[in-house]
């Protein structure tokens, strides 16, 4: 009889733990898109307003715009693909980290996965350096 009612009170425990934690996934899920949102919006605004000033003012090489480097619209380059590789790259890094830093995303995946990862990419770099690019794969992972 006690060890049940042990029991419910752990696996209550553990539920409400459960919740807790996805709940806050969710909010911070909330708050990163926010984030990305308004830096998405920063980033589309700036670059509007140099393809504007680029556009409205300087008829020389010159320019006097205080060194800020303005977008000409002489260019070869289309303004809005530039526009539209921006947000091609800002949409590309929301979808594959969705605002988290690249440490969460490390402390996310287990080790013995994080070490798979590592490994392949290091593998190259150790076969390179002299004495130790002679082991066999298994010893330098």
């Amino acid at each position: 009889m006690m060890y049940t009612i042990l029991m419910f009170i752990v696996g209550t425990a553990i539920y409400t733990m459960i919740i807790v934690h996805i709940e806050e996934i969710v909010t911070n899920l909330d708050v990163s898109t926010d984030i990305y949102n308004s830096k998405v919006d920063r980033v589309n605004k700036f670059l509007l307003r140099e393809f504007l000033s680029g556009s409205s003012g300087s008829s020389g090489g010159s320019g006097s715009s205080g060194g800020s480097g303005n977008i000409n619209s002489n260019s070869n380059v289309n303004n809005n693909e530039i526009i539209d590789c921006v947000n091609s790259y800002f949409d590309t890094k929301w979808r594959y980290s969705r605002g988290a830093s690249s440490e969460e995303i490390v402390d996310y995946i287990p080790t013995h996965h994080y070490c798979h990862i590592a490994s392949t990419q290091l593998l190259p770099l150790l076969r390179e350096v002299p004495g130790i690019g002679s082991l066999d794969e298994l010893s330098l992972r």
